[in-house]
């Protein structure tokens, strides 16, 4: 149960709020990593925004971490036990290992990263409408073979008429942000959808892409009509 002073991300008046909230937890995220804490499961329902301040500015939490735990060797990259968590926010790379029945695949801060990326692409395109476009409904398939096909279609050969071009207006603005992220998470070829050993090379670029944003924004009044 959520505090009165807390509400859910998708309860964003302003594209800064929505932008800055998901930005906040990736930072948690960092934190939690850093202190040795793994996350085993991840969905949007675990970022939640504070009540705003008395500069009207709220702060994105990461919540009902009930799932996480201390990771006992500081440098093992292979730390959670098993993949779970919602599909549609699901890494290609674990997708991809369900598909195949190769169960032996670990969770990484990785992978998180890349949910927090769908979460954000996912709320461009939903938030202000009564439906998410059609062909989001394959991320959410119970046939991973088909989840896993369209996200990657989706996200890798077709970014621009499957997604960017389905923001909502009023989230037209942030198109950029979104080029940026898929930048940084899939166009190093030698990583593909693997793990850097250093997680710097992920979560700096990231974080300074999401803060470039919120400068951009800051003072505008994008809102959002869920």
């Amino acid at each position: 149960m959520l505090s009165p002073s807390c509400r859910p991300l998708e309860t964003s008046s302003t594209v800064r709020e929505f932008v800055a909230g998901i930005r906040d937890a990736i930072i948690g995220h960092r934190n939690l990593h850093e202190s040795g804490m793994i996350i085993d499961e991840f969905m949007a329902e675990n970022i939640i925004l504070s009540k705003p301040d008395k500069t009207g500015v709220g702060k994105g939490f990461l919540v009902d971490l009930d799932m996480a735990y201390l990771r006992r060797n500081h440098n093992n990259l292979d730390y959670p036990k098993a993949m779970s968590g919602m599909k549609s926010y699901m890494a290609l790379e674990l997708l991809r290992a369900i598909q195949k029945k190769e169960n032996t695949l670990k969770q990484t801060y990785r992978h998180h990263l890349e949910s927090f990326f769908y979460v954000f692409i996912v709320g461009c395109m939903s938030y202000g409408r009564k439906s998410a476009p059609g062909h989001l409904r394959y991320w959410h398939y119970a046939n991973t073979s088909i989840c896993c096909t369209s996200k990657e279609s989706n996200i890798i050969n077709h970014f621009q008429e499957q997604i960017l071009n389905y923001f909502t207006p009023v989230f037209e603005c942030v198109q950029e942000l979104a080029l940026s992220l898929r930048q940084i998470l899939f166009e190093d070829k030698s990583v593909g959808y693997g793990t850097p050993e250093d997680p710097n090379v992920l979560y700096d670029p990231i974080i300074r892409a999401f803060d470039d944003t919120i400068r951009k924004l800051d003072g505008e009044k994008f809102s959002i009509q869920i």
